[in-house]
C-alpha cells in the first residue's frame, strides 16, 4: 500500500491554485542537499491554529496594489534598492573580528600535548624504576635462599658413602662375599621428599617472575622512549604521528603492561612466603606459627585490599537498583585501588555476567600489502621508528581523531581559551574535508544527539568530508569552510566575547554569499539565535546594521520555511536589543529594517501564491509574522505601545512596516479574522497593532476575498489502473474521537473511485467503506480505540480503454481531514445556541483544551506504567544478581572443601 503522506490529528488546511511561478530566479541559488532533521522544533510561542474556512475567497482582493515608489521594491527581488552605505562582505575581505591566535597553533598545540606526555609519561617511568630497584633487592634475598634449597633435590655423596660401608661391615661380619656391583645396587634410590621439591618450586617460580619483571620494565621504557622521540618532523606532521602512537599505546594495552608489573612481584612474594612456611612447617613447629600468622595477616590486608572496591561496587549497585534506595547518600568510596583490585573487579564482572570479550588483531588485505611495499624502505639508512610512525599515520585519520582528542582534554568548557584559538587556527590551515571530520567529531563529543541543532551541523559538515551519492554538488569552498569555523565556533562561543563575534561575522559573511543554499541558511538562522543573546561583546552590536541587511536575503531568495520565523523574529528582536544605535529614522538599522519587513511582505505573498506550499506552512507564516511584529514593534515603541488602547499613526515614533501590518490584516480577515488564526491573547495583540498603525479607511470590499489555496487541505493526481493500490493518507487519533472525512473527486471518465476508511491495527479493521464517490463526499466516524486512522482511495478503470489511453488516466482529489476539536462545526453551534464570536471561540478552546488533558492523562497513565515496568525489572536484575553472587560462593566453598577431602584421601595433606 503506498503511503501519500502522514497528516497531524490538527486540521489539514488548503493549498493554492494559482499557477504562479514562485522562483523568479530559477535555480541560482541551487547546492548540495545537506538535509534536514526529521525532529519539528518551534518556538515556544507555537500555538494551536484553528482549521480555515472552506468558503470560496476572490484571490485578486486580497493582492494590494502597490503605489509606484513600492512596485520596483514588491515585485522584483534583484530591483530592490539598498539603502545602507556598506556593501556585503566578500570572501576576500578581511575578518573584523579575528581569532587572536599565535603565528603557528600546531606548535602550540603539540607543546600542550608534549607536555601531558612528559607528565604521563614520568610517571610511569619513575614507578617502573622504584619498582626495579625492589625486584633487583628482592631476586637477591630469593637467591640466597635458592643456593641453599636445590641441592636438596640431588643424592647426598657422604649418604651414599655410609650406606655402603655399613653393608662392607654386614658382610664382614658375616664371612659372605659378593662383588662391587652387587653392593651398589643394594644402595636406596635417591628421592627427593615433597617437601624439598614444593619449596624450590615455590621459590625458583618466584626468582623468575621477579626476573621477569625486571624484563618488562626494561621494555616498558624503551617503548616509552620511542613513543616521545619525534626528530626531524614539524609540529603539525609530529601532531598525528603523536596521535598514531597515543592510539598504539593504548590499541596494544601498555598501560595494562605496565600495570601487571607490580602484579607479578607481588605473585613472587606470595610464592617466596608460600615457600618459607613450608620450609619453617617441616622444621620447627612453634617457629612456623609465629610466622605463619604474620604471613597470614599480611596476605588477609593484601586480600582485604583486593576484593574490597569490587565488593562496595555489588553494594552501590545494588542500592541504585532499589527504588527506594535512589535517594540516599552513598557510602565513602573505597581508597584501595590498585592493579590487583582492578584485575579481581574485572573477573567477578566477567563471571556474574557471562561475558568475553576477545580482541583479535590480524593483518590481512590492503594491510598485508602495505607492508610489503615498506620492506624496502626498512633497510635504508635513514629509516627508524620516526620515519615509519610518519608515512604510517598518512594511511589514517590521526589528525581528525587527535583534534578531537585535544578539545576534548584542553578545550571543553571553554577554560583554555588559548587551546580554542589554536585548534581554531589548525581546522582554518587544514583543507575543508579534514576539518569538517574533526569539527564533526568534536561536536559528536559535546553536543547531545537530540539538540535540533545536531542534526542541522552534522548534515553539513558530513556532507562535506563523506558525500554521497545523492549529494555530489560541488560546495564553494568559502562557503565550506565558513561553515565549518563557525560550527566549530558556535560549540565554544561562550569561552569569550572574541569567538562569539567571530562567530556572528562568519555567519554574516555566509548569508552574505551569493552561493547561500536552504540548508545553509537555516544553519544561520539557527547559530545566530544561539549566539546573539548570549554575546556580551561590542562587536556583536556593531555589526547589527550589516547583519540586519544580510538577513533579508532570506525573504529575498526564499531561502527560509515557514518553520523558522520563530527564530528569525527572535534574531531579529535580539539584534535591535543589543544594537549600539537606535533605529531612527534615517538611521543604517532604520533602513535595513525596512528592508527586511519589505522583503518579508515579498516572500509571504509569493508563499501564499504557491501551490507546493501546504496549508500548514502557510497558516504558520501568517501567524508566525504577526506574532513577530507584535515582538518586534513593542520593543521599538516602548512599553507604552502594549498599554494604549487607541493611538493615532502619527504620534507613533517609527513610521514602518505599514504596509506590511494592512497586508497582515487583509490576509487575517480573508481566512476568518484574527480570532480564527490566533491564539486570544495573540489576537488581542493584533488589533493593538490595527489601531495604533493603521489609518481609517474602508476596507471592507478587501475583507470577502475568495482564496481558492486555502480551500482544501492536500490535492494530489489519483492515477487509474485495472487493479490500482491504495493511497492512504494516515492520521493519528485517540480513542472515542470524531473525524470527519470531506473529499472532493474531480472529474474524469471511465473511472470509479473507492474510498474505505481504516484503522491502523494488524487486522485493518474497516470503519467506512464506500464505492464509486463523486464530486464532493463528506464521511464522519468515531474511533473505537487508540491508534492510526488512514483514509485509503483507489481509482479504477471502467469500460474499455485503449492501452494508451489507460497511462494517461487519473482524476484530482481534494482531501480534508479533521480529528477531534477541529471535526465539530462551532458555526453551526453559534447559530443553533445563538453564541457571541467571543463564545465561541472560547467553545472552541474548551474542545482543545479537553484534548491537550486527555493526551496528559493519557501520557501519565503510560509513564507510570513505564515506572511499575522498571520498577519490577530493577528488584528481579538485584535478585538475580545477588543469587547468582551466593551461589557462586557457596560453589567456591564446596569446591575447597572438596578438594580438601580429596587431598586427604589421597594423603597428601594431614
Amino acid at each position: 500500500m503506498e503511503s501519500v503522506g502522514r497528516a497531524g490529528p490538527t486540521s489539514l488546511g488548503a493549498v493554492g491554485v494559482n499557477d504562479r511561478n514562485t522562483n523568479q530566479e530559477g535555480d541560482r541559488r541551487s547546492g548540495p542537499h545537506f538535509g534536514r532533521s526529521q525532529i519539528s522544533f518551534f518556538s515556544s510561542r507555537s500555538r494551536p491554529l484553528s482549521p480555515l474556512s472552506a468558503n470560496v475567497i476572490d484571490i485578486q482582493s486580497l493582492r494590494r496594489q502597490p503605489t509606484k515608489d513600492e512596485l520596483p521594491r514588491l515585485n522584483s527581488k534583484d530591483d530592490v534598492q539598498v539603502l545602507h552605505d556598506f556593501e556585503p562582505w566578500s570572501a576576500e575581505d578581511s575578518f573584523r573580528y579575528p581569532i587572536p591566535y599565535k603565528e603557528d597553533p600546531w606548535n602550540e598545540c603539540f607543546k600542550l600535548v608534549a607536555t601531558f606526555d612528559e607528565e604521563m609519561c614520568r610517571g610511569w617511568r619513575e614507578e617502573i624504576d622504584t619498582l626495579l630497584v625492589f625486584a633487583g633487592l628482592f631476586s637477591a634475598a630469593v637467591t640466597a635462599f635458592t643456593v641453599e634449597s636445590y641441592p636438596w633435590l640431588q643424592p647426598d655423596p657422604q649418604v651414599a658413602q655410609v650406606q655402603l660401608l655399613q653393608q662392607l661391615v654386614t658382610q664382614l661380619s658375616t664371612n659372605s662375599t659378593t662383588t662391587d656391583q652387587q653392593l651398589v645396587n643394594t644402595v636406596d634410590p635417591f628421592i627427593p621428599s615433597a617437601s624439598s621439591v614444593r619449596i624450590n618450586v615455590f621459590w625458583f617460580a618466584s626468582l623468575t617472575l621477579s626476573l621477569s619483571a625486571v624484563l618488562i620494565g626494561i621494555l616498558c621504557k624503551q617503548w616509552l622512549r620511542e613513543y616521545q622521540r619525534y626528530e626531524g618532523l614539524s609540529a603539525k606532521d609530529a601532531f598525528p604521528v603523536r596521535q598514531l602512537r597515543y592510539e598504539g599505546l593504548l590499541g596494544w594495552h601498555v598501560p595494562k603492561i605496565l600495570s601487571a608489573l607490580p602484579l607479578l612481584l607481588q605473585a613472587a612474594l606470595v610464592l617466596f612466603f608460600t615457600g618459607l612456611l613450608d620450609l619453617l612447617w617441616g622444621i620447627s613447629a612453634i617457629v612456623a606459627i609465629f610466622v605463619t600468622a604474620i604471613v597470614g595477616l599480611t596476605m588477609a590486608m593484601l586480600l582485604w585490599t583486593t576484593i574490597m572496591p569490587c565488593v562496595q561496587n555489588l553494594i552501590h549497585l545494588s542500592k541504585i537498583w532499589s527504588f527506594q534506595s535512589r535517594m540516599s547518600e552513598p557510602s565513602p568510596q573505597c581508597a584501595f585501588k590498585s592493579p590487583q583490585s582492578w584485575a579481581f573487579y574485572l573477573l567477578v564482572t566477567w563471571i556474574i555476567s557471562t561475558y568475553s570479550h576477545v580482541k583479535q588483531y590480524l593483518f590481512y588485505g590492503n594491510s598485508m600489502t602495505y607492508l610489503q611495499a615498506q620492506l624496502t624502505s626498512w633497510h635504508s639508512k635513514e629509516a627508524n621508528w620516526v620515519k615509519y610512525d610518519y608515512r604510517w599515520q598518512t594511511h589514517g585519520r590521526f589528525v581528525q581523531r587527535g583534534l578531537r582528542w585535544f578539545d576534548k582534554t584542553f578545550a571543553r568548557g571553554g577554560y583554555n581559551v588559548d587551546a580554542i584559538y589554536s585548534i581554531f587556527g589548525c581546522l582554518e590551515s587544514q583543507e575543508p574535508q579534514i576539518s569538517s571530520e574533526c569539527v564533526f567529531n568534536i561536536i559528536e563529543e559535546n553536543w547531545h544527539p537530540l539538540i535540533p541543532m545536531f542534526a542541522i551541523v552534522q548534515n553539513a559538515l558530513a556532507s562535506i568530508y563523506s558525500p554521497t551519492a545523492e549529494n555530489v554538488t560541488e560546495i564553494s569552498p568559502d562557503i565550506s569552510s565558513g561553515l565549518i569555523l563557525s560550527s566549530y565556533l558556535l560549540v565554544h562561543h561562550k569561552a569569550s566575547p572574541v569567538i562569539s563575534s567571530r562567530c556572528i561575522e562568519q555567519c554574516t559573511r555566509m548569508l552574505d554569499s551569493s552561493l547561500l543554499t536552504k540548508e545553509l541558511a537555516s544553519f544561520s538562522i539557527e547559530a545566530l539565535n544561539i549566539l546573539i543573546p548570549s554575546s556580551t561583546s561590542s562587536g556583536a552590536a556593531s555589526l547589527t546594521p550589516h547583519l540586519i541587511t544580510s538577513l533579508s536575503n532570506l525573504f529575498k531568495f526564499d531561502l527560509i520555511i515557514a518553520a523558522e520565523l520563530p527564530e528569525f523574529w527572535n534574531v531579529l528582536t535580539n539584534l535591535l536589543k543589543i544594537s549600539d544605535e537606535f533605529p531612527r529614522e534615517g538611521s543604517r538599522c532604520f533602513q535595513s529594517l525596512e528592508n527586511v519587513l519589505q522583503f518579508s511582505e515579498a516572500w509571504l505573498n509569493r508563499i501564499l501564491d504557491s501551490t507546493e506550499t501546504s496549508s500548514f506552512d502557510k497558516r504558520l507564516a501568517v501567524s508566525e509574522s504577526c506574532v513577530g511584529l507584535w515582538e518586534l514593534f513593542k520593543l521599538l515603541e516602548g512599553d507604552s505601545f502594549a498599554e494604549t488602547e487607541t493611538a493615532d499613526r502619527e504620534t507613533r515614533n517609527l513610521r514602518i512596516g505599514d504596509s506590511f501590518v494592512r497586508f497582515l490584516d487583509r490576509t487575517l480577515d480573508a481566512l476568518g479574522g484574527p480570532y480564527s488564526m490566533l491564539s486570544v491573547s495573540d489576537a488581542e495583540k493584533w488589533e493593538v497593532i490595527r489601531k495604533g498603525f493603521m489609518q481609517e479607511e474602508s476596507v471592507q470590499d478587501e475583507k470577502s476575498e475568495a482564496d481558492d489555496r486555502f480551500k482544501f487541505a492536500i490535492k494530489f493526481n489519483l492515477p487509474a489502473y485495472r487493479y490500482p493500490p491504495s493511497k492512504c493518507i494516515w492520521n493519528a487519533a485517540h480513542a472515542n474521537s470524531l473525524v470527519i472525512v470531506t473529499a472532493n473527486v474531480g472529474p474524469g471518465a471511465n473511472q470509479r473511485v473507492d474510498i474505505e476508511i481504516i484503522d491502523s491495527g494488524p487486522n485493518r479493521n474497516i470503519y467506512l467503506s464506500k464505492r464509486g464517490i463523486k464530486a464532493e463526499t463528506r464521511l464522519a466516524i468515531t474511533t473505537h480505540s487508540e491508534g492510526e486512522v488512514g483514509v485509503c482511495l483507489k481509482n479504477y478503470i471502467e469500460g474499455n480503454v485503449g492501452s494508451e489511453e489507460q497511462g494517461k488516466l487519473s482524476r484530482v482529489i481534494d482531501l480534508d481531514i479533521d480529528i477531534g476539536a477541529d471535526a465539530v462545526d462551532y458555526n453551526a453551534i453559534a447559530n443553533q445556541e445563538s453564541l457571541s464570536g467571543l463564545e465561541t471561540e472560547m467553545r472552541k478552546l474548551e474542545g482543545i483544551v479537553k484534548e491537550v488533558v486527555d493526551e496528559m492523562n493519557y501520557l501519565k497513565r503510560r509513564e507510570e506504567r513505564f515506572t511499575k515496568t522498571n520498577y519490577s525489572t530493577n528488584v528481579r536484575v538485584q535478585n538475580f544478581a545477588w543469587f547468582t553472587l551466593i551461589s557462586l560462593t557457596g560453589l567456591g566453598v564446596w569446591q575447597i572443601f572438596h578438594l580438601r577431602s580429596f587431598f586427604k584421601r589421597k594423603y597428601l595433606i594431614d
